[in-house]
C-alpha cells in the first residue's frame, strides 16, 4: 500500500499510537430517528467487494464517491446512495492493554472490525485518490508524527460520527501494534485525520464498538500546485455503515402528500401490502397514515432504493392537522432475513425486534398555492392522456392567483414513462413564456406571465407521454414535483406529487387484458368486500379502477369495465396496444436487459452491465450473449453487484463470432433483499478501426446448448429473450466518429434503478 510505504519513512522512533492533542470536542450519540436524512435512498449495498472511499479533485472541483474494484475502470456510486455493510463475522474482542483503548468497547468486549488485509468474508475497505490528475496538489512535508514524509498529501479529517457506539480508523504496524488515525473514544479533535497521497490508495482497519447504523462525516483538504499553495477543501461528505443492525427506521420525513421513511438496512418488499383481497390474503396493511379526523389516509406506497418507502396520498396534499404514521413489524410485514442477523422491525429502537414504528407529525396551515400532477394508471404501449378522451398529461396550478413566474422540476422513472414533448395548456395566456429542458427522468420547466398573471385551477402545460413497451407491469412510480418556486419563491407553494401505476385502467386482476373477472374484482372493492387488488397490493385501487373519474371505485366503474370486455367501447378506457402486450410482471418475474444509450470512442474501453430489476430468489443464471465483433472486443467478464458472492462462475467466449456463454451459481442458497442491480459486468474495447454507428449486444435465447434462463426457468423472464437483434432487452453502444465532440461517455438506459455499474466510463 502506497501510504504504508511512505509512512514507514519516519516512524522508527515515533509513537505507535495516535498522539493526543488538546483541541477536542465531546462526542455524543445523536438520535438518528430525530434527524432529517438526505432524500435519496440507498440503491446499493456493498458486502464483500474491494471498495474505496474516494475523494478526488479534477476540473477545479472536489468529487466524493464509493468506488468498487481494484482495476480500471472502477465503478462509482454516490455516498448518499450506498450502504457499507459490516458483517457479523467482523466481530472480535477488544484486546487488553491501554494501547487498544481507542476502540472504545472495553477490554474483552465485542468490537466489529473491517480489516486492512483482505478477508473474503468481509468488505475490503480503503481510501483512494486515484482519479486526481498527477500534479494537481503541491508537494510538502507533513509534520504529523504519524507521517513525517514529503508528498502531495490529501488530508482526510473526521468531522462527526453519529451512531450507537464509537468509531476508529487505524492501521496495524509491522509489530502488530495499532497506528491510530481517528477515534471517537475520547472525542473528535484536529488530530482525527489521515493522509492519502495524490493518485494514491491505502487500506485501513475500520472499527465500531457497537452494532447499529452509523453515519461518518469526512472532509478532504489539500494545497493546490499553483505556485501559491492555495488551500482547498471538499464539502463534508457522509458515508453510511450498517454494523449488523436489527431492522430500524432511521428517519421519517413528512412531505406535502405523505412521508418518506428510511430504514437502516434492506428489507423484504415483496411481503408488504397496503390493501388486501380475499384471493391473495395478504393480511393487515403494513403502512398506515391516520389523519386529523382519525380516519386512515388513502394512498399508495412506493419502494425507493433498497431501504426506503414513500407514502403518497391519493388525490391531493395533506390537510393541516396532526398525523400518525405506523410501519408494521411482522413476519409478513417489515422484516429482513438477509445479510447477517435476521430481524423483524425494531420499531421503538430498544434493540429487540417485533414492535411497530410509530411516529406523529403535524402539518401546519399556511397560505399556499398547490401545483400538482394527476394520479394515473396506464400500461405498456399506451399514451398517457388524462382523462383518456383528452390529450396529454397535465401539470396543474390547482389554486391561487397573481402568479407571474413558475419554476419546477418533474422527476420520473424513464423505464416506466417516456416524455417526448411539452405543449401549452389551452388556457395558458398567449403572452406567457414557456421554457423547458427534458432529459430522461428529469423535466425542468419555467413559465413567466407578467402581462397576464395566472390563477388556478389551470392546466399550465400538457406533457406528451407514453409508457414504454417494456415497462414492468404493475410497477409504480412517483411523479415527483421538485424545486417548486412561485414568483421567485415569494409565494409559498406545495407540490402535489402523482402516482403512476403501470397497468391498463380497469385491469384489476393484473393480467394485461380485460375479462369479466376484472369487473367482479372492481365490484367487490366498491361494496367493501375487498380493500384492494392483490395484483397492486401497494397501490390505491382507485387509481386502477376509477373509470368514471369521480375519485371512488363504484358499481358504475364495474359496469364500464364489463362493457369494455364484451366489446362496447368505453371512451374512458384507452384502447389496448395492438398485439399481445409485452408484460413484465412486477414481483417474481424479473426483467433482464442491457442498457441502450452507451457512447464510446475507438480505442477506449467501456463497461456494460447486464441488469436485473428483481433479484429475489435468484440462485443460478445461464446466459447466452452475442456482440458486434466488428466493433467490439470483449476484454473481461465479471460477476455483477448482485452476483458478487456466486461461487460458481464459468464463461466461454468466442471472439471470432462474438458470442459469450456464462453460467453462475450460488451454492449457499438463493439471494434475498438485494433488489435490482447487475448480474454481469462486461468490459469491451472499441476496436481502433471500428466503423461509427451502433454496436449491438444481444441477449439471446440461446447459443449452442445454453439457453438464457434464471433458476432453470424457475424465474420466468418476461419479455423472453430471443435471437432477434435490437429488441427491448438488447444493449447498444454508439461508436462516436473520431472527431466527435460528444462528451463520452454519458449514458442512460431509461432505468433509475440500475446502480451496480457505471457503463460508458472510459480509461
Amino acid at each position: 500500500m502506497i501510504l504504508r510505504k511512505l509512512l514507514a519513512l519516519g516512524k522508527s522512533s515515533r509513537s505507535r499510537t495516535k498522539p493526543r492533542r488538546p483541541v477536542r470536542r465531546a462526542w455524543e450519540l445523536e438520535r438518528l430517528e430525530d434527524r432529517c436524512l438526505p432524500a435519496s435512498c440507498f440503491s446499493r449495498i456493498l458486502t464483500i467487494e474491494h471498495t474505496d472511499l474516494a475523494f478526488d479533485y479534477a476540473n477545479s472541483a472536489w468529487d466524493a464517491a464509493v468506488e468498487i474494484g481494484n482495476t480500471f475502470p472502477t465503478t462509482q456510486h454516490p455516498p448518499e446512495q450506498t450502504l457499507l455493510w459490516v458483517d457479523p463475522q467482523a466481530q472480535l474482542s477488544q484486546p487488553a492493554g491501554p494501547q487498544w483503548s481507542f476502540l472504545g468497547a472495553g477490554p474483552g468486549n465485542p468490537v466489529w472490525i473491517l480489516p486492512q488485509s483482505q478477508d473474503s468474508r468481509l468488505l475490503y475497505l480503503g481510501g483512494a485518490a486515484e482519479d486526481t490528475p498527477a500534479g494537481t496538489f503541491a508537494r510538502y512535508f507533513e509534520s504529523d508524527p504519524r507521517v513525517g514524509a514529503s508528498f502531495a498529501w490529501i488530508k482526510w479529517s473526521l468531522r462527526a460520527v453519529r451512531g450507537p457506539g464509537h468509531f476508529a480508523l487505524y492501521q496495524t504496524n509491522f509489530d502488530g501494534s495499532p497506528l491510530v488515525w481517528m477515534s471517537t473514544a475520547d472525542g473528535i479533535g484536529t488530530d482525527d485525520v489521515t493522509f492519502i497521497p495524490e493518485q494514491g490508495h491505502a487500506h485501513f482497519n475500520w472499527a465500531f464498538s457497537r452494532r447499529g447504523f452509523y453515519e461518518i462525516d469526512l472532509q478532504a483538504s489539500a494545497f493546490l500546485n499553483d505556485g501559491l499553495m492555495t488551500p482547498t477543501a471538499s464539502p463534508v461528505v457522509t458515508f453510511y455503515f450498517a454494523v449488523d443492525p436489527v431492522l430500524q427506521v432511521t428517519s421519517l420525513v413528512p412531505t406535502a402528500t405523505g412521508f418518506v421513511a428510511r430504514l437502516n438496512r434492506p428489507f423484504e418488499p415483496g411481503v408488504l401490502n397496503l390493501y388486501d383481497d380475499s384471493i391473495t390474503g395478504l393480511g393487515p396493511a403494513d403502512v398506515t397514515l391516520v389523519g386529523p379526523s382519525g380516519r386512515e389516509v388513502r394512498g399508495s406506497l412506493v419502494i425507493e432504493g433498497i431501504n426506503c418507502v414513500r407514502f403518497v396520498r391519493t388525490g391531493g396534499v395533506l390537510e393541516p392537522g396532526g398525523y400518525t404514521a405506523t410501519l408494521r413489524s411482522a413476519a409478513d410485514g417489515f422484516k429482513t432475513t438477509s445479510l447477517g442477523t435476521p430481524s423483524m422491525l425494531d420499531g421503538n429502537g430498544d434493540g429487540t425486534p417485533g414492535d411497530p414504528f410509530v411516529r406523529s407529525f403535524t402539518i401546519t396551515p399556511a397560505a399556499t398555492v398547490t401545483m400538482g400532477v394527476p394520479d394515473v394508471a396506464r400500461g405498456p404501449g399506451q399514451p398517457v392522456n388524462v382523462p383518456a378522451m383528452a390529450s396529454g398529461l397535465p401539470l396543474q396550478l390547482r389554486d391561487g392567483s397573481g402568479i407571474t413566474a413558475i419554476a419546477l422540476t418533474l422527476r420520473y422513472d424513464p423505464a416506466l414513462l417516456n416524455i417526448s414533448g411539452v405543449s401549452r395548456g389551452p388556457a395558458l395566456p398567449a403572452t406567457a413564456q414557456l421554457n423547458f429542458t427534458n432529459t430522461p427522468g428529469r423535466l425542468v420547466l419555467s413559465i413567466t406571465s407578467s402581462a397576464a398573471p395566472l390563477a388556478g385551477p389551470l392546466d399550465l402545460v400538457l406533457l406528451s407521454a407514453q409508457v414504454p413497451a417494456g415497462a414492468a407491469y404493475t410497477a409504480k412510480q412517483v411523479l415527483d414535483i421538485d424545486s417548486l418556486q412561485l414568483n421567485n419563491g415569494t409565494v409559498p407553494a406545495l407540490d402535489d406529487d402523482g402516482i403512476h401505476v403501470v397497468g391498463y385502467p380497469g385491469d384489476t386482476t393484473g393480467n394485461g387484458g380485460y375479462t369479466s373477472l376484472d369487473a367482479v374484482r372492481a365490484l367487490r372493492v366498491a361494496v367493501g368486500l375487498d380493500a384492494g387488488f392483490g395484483a397492486y397490493q401497494l397501490a390505491d385501487p382507485m387509481i386502477v379502477a376509477d373509470i368514471s373519474g369521480n375519485s371512488a371505485v363504484s358499481s358504475a366503474d364495474a359496469i364500464r369495465i364489463l362493457q369494455e370486455v364484451v366489446g362496447i367501447n368505453r371512451p374512458e378506457i384507452p384502447p389496448l396496444p395492438a398485439g399481445p402486450p409485452p408484460i413484465v410482471p412486477g414481483g417474481p418475474d424479473p426483467l433482464l436487459r442491457f442498457p441502450v444509450r452507451l457512447w464510446g470512442r475507438r480505442g477506449r474501453s467501456i463497461v456494460v452491465p447486464l441488469t436485473l430489476d428483481t433479484s429475489e430468489g435468484l440462485q443460478a443464471a445461464d446466459l447466452a450473449i452475442s456482440y458486434d465483433s466488428r466493433r467490439l472486443r470483449l476484454l473481461e467478464v465479471r460477476r455483477g453487484g448482485l452476483t458478487g458472492d456466486f461461487d460458481l462462475f464459468q464463461t466461454n467466449v468466442d471472439q471470432r463470432t462474438g458470442t459469450l456463454r456464462v453460467a453462475l451459481g450460488r451454492t449457499v442458497g438463493p439471494i434475498t433483499g438485494r433488489g435490482s442491480g447487475s448480474v454481469l459486468w462486461l468490459r469491451f474495447r472499441i476496436r481502433d478501426h471500428a466503423p461509427p454507428g451502433q454496436a449491438l449486444i444481444n441477449l439471446r435465447r440461446g447459443v449452442g446448448m445454453i439457453l438464457t434462463n434464471l433458476n432453470e426457468g424457475g424465474l420466468t423472464l418476461t419479455p423472453t429473450p430471443d435471437d432477434a437483434a435490437g429488441d427491448a432487452l438488447d444493449g447498444v453502444i454508439t461508436v462516436a466518429p473520431t472527431r466527435s465532440r460528444r462528451r463520452p461517455p454519458h449514458w442512460t438506459d431509461g432505468s433509475t434503478t440500475l446502480t451496480n455499474a457505471v457503463p460508458g466510463r472510459e480509461r
